[in-house]
């Protein structure tokens, strides 16, 4: 388990992305709309930054990562982040995304908000496993649990060795949306 943050003195409304999560290359399926759900810990350093978890989910084809579709668009969840790592939940119901062979699933998570005066982007998330238990489904866990986003149906990914799961690790500024 680990925190990762990321710490500005800016006060536009901007997006920061945090992780992004490649999955794949993935066969030919489809995606069909579903609940996916993400039970994440994060926080804001004050209450004037006005943050909030901010994810998405899209297919990327393989030979130009053009955008295929989003799984789940652009989304802040409905809570401001606490000024202590707490849990944040979100589940929307995704868009039916049609995949051919070999595209990727890229997940990105970060921090996003329109701060206050004297507010900024400088906040918090809790990333990795620390062998204990997941961290409950909704808006008050403070323990130091997995994170987790859970599909409602199957997603099949090849088998292959050579190829996986990539986690970008490096905190840049960018809008995600």
């Amino acid at each position: 388990m680990t925190t990762v943050s990321f710490s500005d003195a800016d006060a536009l409304d901007l997006d920061i992305l945090f992780r992004q999560w490649v999955l794949g290359p993935l066969p030919a399926q489809t995606y069909a709309a579903q609940t996916i759900k993400l039970v994440m810990r994060c926080s804001e350093t004050n209450t004037n930054n006005n943050l909030f978890l901010t994810w998405i989910i899209r297919a990327l084809a393989a030979d130009d990562l053009a955008v295929i579709g989003s799984v789940v668009g652009f989304r802040r969840d409905a809570t401001e982040a606490a000024t202590s790592l707490t849990s944040r939940a979100d589940s929307p119901t995704s868009a039916e995304v049609i995949t051919s062979e070999s595209h990727y699933l890229v997940i990105e998570i970060g921090m996003g908000g329109d701060p206050s005066l004297g507010g900024n982007h400088s906040s918090s998330i809790s990333i990795g496993d620390n062998g204990a238990a997941d961290l409950t489904e909704g808006d008050a866990d403070t323990d130091a649990d997995n994170p987790w986003i859970e599909f409602a149906n199957t997603i099949t990914v090849f088998p292959n060795p050579k190829c996986p799961l990539i986690v970008r690790q490096a905190v840049q500024r960018t809008a995600v949306r």
